[in-house]
C-alpha cells in the first residue's frame, strides 16, 4: 500500500491511512450533529475534502459510531438541483431502496422523502461548493436553487442536517443566502487550519509505519522546519523570518515531498528515509519546486507549446482554476480535437489535469489547486522563452546571405518540407538530389550546411539515409509566409529587374535605407475587425517602408489581446523602438487600473507606486477604491507604506477604505501596526471604529492591550467596537476588563460584552453570567444561556439548577433556563423536569413535558402517560408532541384511547403521533374514532 496519496484527496476507502486530523474530525462531527446548517472553510489546498471523505464521513456511517446516513455531493458545472437529486437517488439505489424517488417534487420536499430511508439525521455533505458560484452565477436556475436549498436547511419538521464546504476566499459569494437565510447561515462554521507541526509529523510519520520504513533520526524535524518555513513564507513573503508566527505545514506540500522521498527509497535495502537523499534533492523547497517542472518536462515540446496554450484557459492570474469542456477548448485554441485531446490526456497521466465526464461530455481542470500558481508562472516563463526563441531563429534566418540562384534551391528545401497548415514532412538528401540539375548538387550541400548551422533545420539519419527538418516547429509559420512570399513576388521581380537597370543609380541609396530600416525595425499589429484576430502580434520591419527585401514578417504572439487595450488606444500597427522593451510599450496602453496590475507583475514598483499616488485623489472615489485594494493585495512594504502616506485629511470615505485596505491586507504585522495606531485618536468616530476593527483582527495581544483603556470611552459605539476586538484575545486582562463591563447600563453593550464571554471560552464568566440570569426583566436572557451553553459544561449545570431550583423564579427565566439545560443534556435536568411535572405552575409542567420530549430518554415514557388523562388540554396535548419525539411503541395503546379526547387539537396530535409510531392497534382503529377528524 502507497504510505501517501501525492495529491489525490483521500476519500473512504482510505480511512485506516488518514491521520492529523483527529481533533478537527471530532470538532466538525460535534458541529453537525448539533446544528442544522454547517459551514467549512479552508484554504485551497488544506485538505477539506479529505477530512470530510477520509475521517468525517466514516465515523458518522459506522455502525459502532453514529450509524447515519450521508451524502456526498460536488458536482456544480450542470443542473445544480438535478445533479444533487442524482446523487441522493443513486446513493439508495445502491443501498439496495427499490423505491422510486419522485425527482420532480421540489427539493426541500424531496429530501424529506429521502429521509424515510434513512436513520436520522441525514447528512448532506456540499463539498467544493464555492465551484457552485463559479459555474451557476449568471445562470437562470442560481436564485430559484439558493431559495429552494435555503428552505430545505430552515424545514425544522425535516430531520436532515447540511454541510457546505468551500475555500475560504470564496466565503463573501455566501450572501446570495443572507435574504433566505438572514440569521442561520453564518452562526455555525469552523476553518480548517493548515496542519500544525505536531499534526503534521503525525502525518508523516504514521502511514509509514506498517510499510516497514523509516525516517532517519532527526529527518522529520528538518522536514518540518523546512515544510513550516515554506509556508511562513508564502504567507508573510521575505520578512517571514522576522515573525514570531506559529508553523503550519501545507497538506499538498507535505504529500509531495513525502511521496517523492517514499518512491526514492523504495531500492534502499535498510528500509531507511535518509537525511543524505533529503539534501540531494535540494530539501523540501527544490522538491515542490521541481515536482511540476518534472512532470512537464515530459511533453514533446510541440506538446509543451499546446499546453502552454491550454493553461491561458484552465487557470487564471489570480490562482483560480477554471474547468473547460473539451469541444469549447477545441474551438477556443482552433485546433483539431483528436491532437488536443491526445495532449489533454498526458497532462491527465501526470496528473496535472484532471478529466470527468459530465452529461457525457469531457471536461478538464487542474488537478489541484496547489498547481495554480505554479502554472501561471511556468506558463509566463514559457511564453517568455518562446518569443525569444522566435526572435533568435528570425535573426539566424536574417543573418545567413544567399544568392539568387541559392533562394531559389532554399525555397525549394522549404517547399518540400513545410506544408500549408504548419506541419513538416522531413526529405532525404536524395530526394532533394533528384528535384536538382547535377551542376546544383555541390551548391545544395553547402545551403544544407548553412541552414543546419544556424538552427534553422536538423539533420537526422534514418534507415541510413540523411534527412532534413525544421529544428524547431514554432518556426513553421515564420518560414512557410517567407516561401509563400518569395514565390509570389519573383515573376514580380524579374520584371522588376528589367526595368531597374534605368534607375538603380537614383535608387540605390533609397532601396538601402529603407532595407536597413526593416532589418532594424519592429512593430505590433492588431487586425482591424475583431473575430479575425484579437490576439497583439510582433512583426519585424517599419510599418511605412516599402520593404524591397522582403524582410517585413511575422516573428511572434504577445500575452495581450485587443480587450487589455484602453478603447482610445487601440492600434492597427503601433511602431516600437526597442523589442527589449515591448512590455513597458504595451502596458503604457492599458486602461489606469490594469496598468498598475501589469506594472507590478512586470516588476515596475517605481511606476506602480508613482501612477498610484497620482490615481487615489478626492475626485474619482471608485477609482481610487480599486487602485487602494491593488495595493494592499501586492502585499509589499513598499506598497503597504504608499498606502500609510496618501491617507487623506478629509475625505472620511477614502479614508476608511484605506485603513480597511491596510488592515486586511495580510501584510506584516510591524508594518501595519505603526501606521493604524494613531488612527484611535481620529475625531471621526467611524474612523475610530474601522482602526478597532483592523487592529482587532491582528489577533496581537501587545497591540490588542492598547485599546483596553477604549473600554471607558464616551461614546458606545467605540466600547462596542473594542470588545468586538478583544473577543479575538484569550488573556487574563482581557477577561477581567471584560468582566467589569457587565455593569454597563446600556444593555447593548452588556449583550456584545456577553458574546464575546462566550467566544472566549473562560470559566471565570460563568458565575457573573448567571448571577445576570436573576433580574426579573433581562431583555438579553438568550444570549446569556448561548455564551453558557459555550463555556463549562458541569460548572454551568450546577449554578443553572442551584437556580431554577429558587421558588422566587419568575417563569420567563424558568422556561430559557429549562430549555438551555436541555441543550446541556445532563442527567440531572431529566430528573428536575421528571419533578417539575408535579409543578402547581401550568406553564411550568408544560416547560418541562417540552425539556423531556427534546431530551429523547425514554424513561420518560411512563411520567408522560399518566398525564394523557390530565384534566388540561394544552397539558395533554404537550405530552403527545413529547411522546412522538420519544418514538416509544409502548405510547401506541394508550395513544390511541386518547383518539377519543373531547378536544379536537388533541385527537389530531394523536393521529399525527401514530401514523409515526405505526403498529397493528393503529390499523384496527375504528372508523368512528376517527370520524370527527
Amino acid at each position: 500500500m502507497e504510505p501517501y496519496k501525492g495529491l489525490r484527496p483521500y476519500e473512504e476507502q482510505d480511512k485506516d491511512n488518514f491521520f492529523g486530523r483527529e481533533a478537527e474530525k471530532q470538532i466538525l462531527i460535534d458541529k453537525i450533529l448539533t446544528n442544522k446548517l454547517t459551514l467549512l472553510f479552508a484554504a485551497s489546498g488544506v485538505g477539506k475534502s479529505s477530512l470530510l471523505q477520509a475521517a468525517v464521513m466514516p465515523q458518522l456511517k459506522d455502525p459502532a459510531g453514529e450509524n447515519i446516513d450521508v451524502i456526498y455531493h460536488k458536482e456544480w458545472f450542470a443542473n445544480p438541483e438535478a445533479d444533487l437529486k442524482q446523487t441522493l437517488v443513486d446513493y439508495f439505489q445502491a443501498r439496495g431502496v427499490n423505491d422510486k424517488l419522485d425527482t420532480s417534487l421540489p427539493l426541500p420536499a424531496f429530501l424529506h422523502f429521502c429521509t424515510i430511508f434513512t436513520n436520522e439525521p441525514l447528512v448532506i455533505i456540499l463539498d467544493q461548493f464555492e465551484e457552485f458560484f463559479n459555474y451557476q452565477r449568471h445562470d437562470k436556475d442560481f436564485k430559484p436553487f439558493i431559495k429552494q436549498l435555503a428552505e430545505a436547511v430552515l424545514d425544522r419538521n425535516s430531520p436532515t442536517v447540511f454541510v457546505f464546504s468551500m475555500r475560504e476566499d470564496f466565503a463573501l459569494e455566501l450572501n446570495a443566502f443572507k435574504p433566505e437565510l438572514p440569521t442561520l447561515l453564518f452562526n455555525n462554521f469552523y476553518r480548517l487550519e493548515k496542519l500544525s507541526r505536531e499534526n503534521a509529523k503525525k502525518a508523516i510519520a504514521a502511514p509509514l509505519e506498517p510499510t516497514g520504513f523509516t525516517y532517519e533520526s532527526g529527518l522529520l524535524d528538518i522536514l518540518l522546519d523546512d515544510l513550516s518555513r515554506r509556508e511562513q513564507q508564502d504567507r508573510f513573503g521575505k520578512t517571514a523570518d522576522l515573525l514570531d508566527a506559529p508553523p503550519f505545514v501545507e497538506p499538498p506540500h507535505l504529500q509531495i515531498v513525502c511521496m517523492q522521498l517514499w518512491q526514492l527509497a523504495q531500492d534502499h535495502s535498510d528500509k531507511q528515509i535518509t537525511i543524505a537523499v533529503y539534501q540531494e534533492q535540494g530539501q523540501a523547497t527544490s522538491i515542490l519546486k521541481n515536482y511540476f517542472v518534472n512532470q512537464i518536462e515530459q511533453l514533446s515540446h510541440v506538446e509543451k507549446q499546446l499546453a502552454s496554450n491550454i493553461f491561458n484557459y484552465l487557470v487564471n492570474k489570480h490562482g483560480t482554476k477554471i474547468a473547460y469542456p473539451l469541444n469549447e477548448l477545441t474551438e477556443l485554441l482552433r485546433i483539431d480535437e483528436p491532437v488536443l485531446a491526445n495532449t489533454l490526456d498526458k497532462l491527465e497521466q501526470i496528473r496535472i489535469l484532471r478529466k470527468q465526464s459530465r452529461q457525457q461530455i469531457l471536461w478538464y481542470e487542474l488537478y489541484h489547486d496547489v498547481f495554480s500558481k505554479i502554472i501561471y508562472d511556468w506558463n509566463k516563463k514559457y511564453k517568455v522563452s518562446q518569443y525569444n526563441e522566435v526572435l533568435l531563429l528570425v535573426k539566424n534566418f536574417q543573418l545567413l546571405q544567399f544568392s539568387r540562384v541559392e533562394k531559389k534551391i532554399v525555397s525549394l528545401v522549404f517547399q518540400n518540407i513545410i506544408i500549408k497548415h504548419g506541419n513538416q514532412e522531413g526529405i532525404s538528401v536524395k530526394g532533394l538530389l533528384k528535384l536538382l540539375p547535377l551542376n546544383e548538387h555541390i551548391l545544395l550541400a553547402k545551403i544544407l550546411y548553412k541552414l543546419e548551422h544556424a538552427k534553422i533545420l536538423r539533420k537526422r539519419l534514418w534507415q541510413k539515409i540523411e534527412w532534413y527538418e525544421l529544428y524547431h516547429e514554432i518556426f513553421f509559420k515564420t518560414i512557410y509566409e517567407w516561401n509563400e512570399t518569395y514565390r509570389t513576388r519573383q515573376p514580380i521581380k524579374k520584371l522588376g529587374i528589367a526595368m531597374g537597370a534605368t534607375i538603380f543609380g537614383g535608387t540605390l541609396l533609397f532601396v538601402g535605407y529603407d532595407g536597413w530600416n526593416n532589418a532594424n525595425s519592429y512593430y505590433l499589429n492588431l487586425s482591424l475587425k475583431t473575430g479575425i484576430t484579437d490576439t497583439i502580434e510582433i512583426y519585424q520591419g517599419k510599418t511605412d517602408s516599402f520593404d524591397f527585401f522582403e524582410q517585413t514578417k511575422y516573428l511572434a504572439e504577445t500575452n495581450y489581446s485587443r480587450a487589455d487595450i484602453e478603447v482610445d488606444k487601440l492600434f492597427q500597427q503601433k511602431q516600437i523602438e526597442d523589442v527589449e522593451y515591448l512590455n513597458d510599450e504595451l502596458i503604457a496602453t492599458f486602461p489606469l487600473t490594469e496598468r498598475i496590475q501589469a506594472y507590478w507583475e512586470n516588476g515596475d514598483i517605481d511606476k506602480v507606486l508613482s501612477l498610484s499616488s497620482a490615481i487615489i485623489t478626492d475626485y474619482d472615489n471608485n477609482l481610487s477604491y480599486k487602485i487602494i485594494n491593488y495595493l494592499a493585495e501586492f502585499r509589499s512594504v513598499k506598497s503597504i507604506e504608499k498606502l500609510g502616506e496618501l491617507l487623506p485629511e478629509k475625505n472620511i470615505d477614502l479614508k476608511m477604505r484605506i485603513i480597511y485596505a491596510l488592515g486586511t491586507s495580510q501584510a506584516p504585522v510591524q508594518v501595519i501596526t505603526p501606521l493604524l495606531l494613531p488612527f484611535l485618536e481620529d475625531e471621526n468616530n467611524s474612523i475610530r471604529q474601522i482602526t478597532i476593527e483592523m487592529l482587532g483582527q491582528l489577533g496581537n495581544y501587545e497591540i490588542i492591550k492598547q485599546l483596553i483603556p477604549l473600554l471607558k470611552d464616551s461614546e458606545s459605539s467605540i466600547r462596542i467596537s473594542v470588545v468586538s476586538a478583544l473577543s479575538e484575545i484569550d488573556n487574563s486582562e482581557v477577561i477581567k476588563s471584560l468582566l467589569e463591563l457587565l455593569q454597563e447600563p446600556e444593555w447593548d453593550i452588556r449583550q456584545n460584552v456577553i458574546e464575546a464571554l462566550g467566544k472566549l471560552g473562560r470559566d471565570e464568566a460563568i458565575k457573573p453570567l448567571v448571577e445576570l440570569l436573576k433580574i426579573p426583566e433581562l431583555p438579553i436572557r438568550w444570549e446569556i444561556l448561548e455564551a453558557l451553553e459555550k463555556l463549562d459544561n458541569v460548572k454551568t449545570i450546577k449554578l443553572l439548577l442551584e437556580l431554577i431550583k429558587e421558588p422566587s423564579l419568575s417563569f420567563p427565566v424558568h422556561q430559557n433556563i429549562m430549555a438551555a439545560l436541555t441543550q446541556l443534556d445532563s442527567d440531572e435536568i431529566f430528573k428536575l423536569s421528571i419533578e417539575f411535572l408535579n409543578s402547581p405552575n401550568l406553564e411550568i409542567r408544560q416547560s418541562s413535558i417540552e425539556a423531556l420530549g427534546n431530551l429523547g430518554n425514554t424513561d420518560a415514557v411512563k411520567p408522560l402517560i399518566k398525564l394523557l388523562t390530565d384534566s388540561n388540554s394544552s397539558i395533554r396535548k404537550n405530552t403527545v408532541i413529547a411522546l412522538k419525539q420519544l418514538e416509544d411503541i409502548t405510547a401506541v395503546k394508550p395513544l390511541i384511547e386518547l383518539l377519543n379526547d373531547p378536544n379536537l387539537s388533541v385527537r389530531n396530535s394523536v393521529l399525527g403521533v401514530l401514523s409515526k409510531l405505526g403498529g397493528v392497534e393503529v390499523v384496527i382503529v375504528p372508523t368512528d374514532q376517527c370520524s370527527s377528524n
